[in-house]
């Protein structure tokens, strides 16, 4: 038998699993993720407390933006992609265990 929050969330996914199922949904969801999951890695160089990076070589900070702006990326796609798969999985489980209660 199921309980009231797994049959809202079979209602739910059932409802929204095709809308979040497009790459473009997952980065434009998980872009603050990785922003949050960015953002250290950018106020440590700018704190300038690691002094053999050189700052005025040409370049440095342009592999950095580029850098941050992948693992912004990255961190975003991956991370609702492991959600959504993680909501589909659960899903999954819930129709079993409900067709295996009908029976």
């Amino acid at each position: 038998m199921l309980s009231t929050d797994e049959k809202d969330f079979i209602k739910y996914w059932e409802e929204n699993r095709e809308k979040n199922k497009h790459w473009t949904n997952h980065l434009k969801t998980g872009i603050m993720y990785g922003l949050i999951f960015a953002l250290p890695i950018l106020i440590n160089y700018l704190s300038g407390w690691f002094t053999n990076i050189r700052f005025n070589l040409p370049g440095t900070l342009l592999f950095i933006s580029i850098a941050v702006a992948a693992v912004v990326f990255f961190f975003a796609f991956f991370y609702q992609r492991y959600r959504w798969e993680r909501n589909e999985q659960l899903y999954d489980e819930l129709r079993a265990k409900e067709k295996k209660s009908n029976n």
